[in-house]
């Protein structure tokens, strides 16, 4: 990368909200498999949300994470299954945030 002395660079990390078509192609994917138009879906869409950040001035633009499998604009859900498969020692819980785990004791409110 050639040196910057004009402006911060700027970039993000991090998924970012899928669209409509590419929502739809992602559930037909789970019936169909991967398809040629699914591919072209996908480039095309890539394309498009990288230059999208370019016009929005964003100096290091990426994916969005595209290629992985989301079932709405934003999807938690997808996250987590892409750190459960990715990380050892991770458990699925029904355990309210609200509680200390185990302790059944509510945690306290904190003031600022």
């Amino acid at each position: 990368m050639p040196l910057n002395s004009d402006h911060i660079r700027a970039t993000h990390a991090g998924s970012l909200p899928r669209t409509p078509e590419l929502i739809a192609a992602n559930e037909a994917k789970e019936a169909d498999g991967i398809t040629p138009e699914f591919l072209d879906l996908l480039e095309a869409s890539v394309v498009d949300v990288v230059q999208r950040q370019k016009d929005l001035g964003i100096d290091v633009p990426n994916d969005g994470e595209y290629g992985h499998t989301m079932s709405s604009s934003v999807d938690y859900g997808a996250w987590w299954n892409y750190s459960f498969a990715r990380l050892g020692g991770l458990e699925p819980t029904n355990v309210d945030r609200g509680q200390r785990p185990g302790s059944g004791v509510p945690r306290p409110e904190t003031s600022c």
